[in-house]
């Protein structure tokens, strides 16, 4: 039997291009095959661990539905009849009550959201007690306005590690004027004690036929 060299057997194929084959004669792995390969590798690897992000997209944006209050959104994404942010997709925050006025938020503790002291990173921790806030103002003003962040404040009291299980923030306003809210929360962990305390904000502006 006489051998064909590999490169020589692909070359012969038609849907065979040129970069499907190396210089040293071996077929060419293209991007996914090797993101595949990769995966493999590293699950057989100790110490290697792999995440998978995936969200959903979350359709028209609130800013540019004139018809929808704060309250009716939030409330929606505890139904399920409005999506999530895709930040919020990610970091598995959830919307778990709204009122008008106040919310409640709540947030796993993922170990590759840690930081080398294997405490959930600062800033993660900040990103659920930014959405809180907002949400708490947005969740008072009328279906003709948005609110954006103008400032965070937060003080983190104890160490929050995965074995604390999820965290939740309870968020309320403390003053609403005309063009500017202010809100307050406390963040507790699964056997609730108190993690951190927060407070900022927030812009009330008209909503922006763009969303900007």
């Amino acid at each position: 039997m006489v051998h064909q060299p590999e490169h020589e057997a692909l070359a012969g194929k038609d849907d065979v291009s040129e970069a499907d084959v190396r210089t040293d004669g071996e077929p060419a792995v293209d991007a996914e095959g090797k993101a595949d390969a990769d995966a493999q590798a590293n699950a057989e690897t100790p110490g290697i661990h792999t995440a998978t992000l995936q969200w959903r997209d979350q359709g028209p944006l609130f800013a540019t539905r004139a018809d929808a209050t704060g309250l009716a959104y939030l409330r929606g994404l505890i139904t399920g009849e409005a999506v999530a942010p895709p930040v919020a997709q990610v970091l598995g925050i959830e919307v778990v009550k709204a009122d008008p006025g106040t919310v409640r938020f709540t947030m796993p503790v993922q170990d590759h959201f840690t930081n080398h002291l294997g405490f959930l990173a600062g800033g993660i921790l900040s990103t659920v007690v930014d959405a809180a806030l907002g949400c708490a103002v947005l969740s008072a003003v009328p279906a003709d306005k948005d609110i954006v962040t103008l400032d965070l404040n937060v003080d983190f009291l104890r160490p929050v590690r995965e074995i604390a299980g999820p965290v939740t923030v309870d968020a309320e306003v403390v003053h609403l004027g005309r063009n500017r809210g202010l809100a307050s929360c406390r963040v507790v962990d699964a056997d609730g004690r108190l993690c951190a305390v927060g407070k900022s904000s927030c812009l009330i502006r008209d909503k922006a036929p763009g969303g900007a």
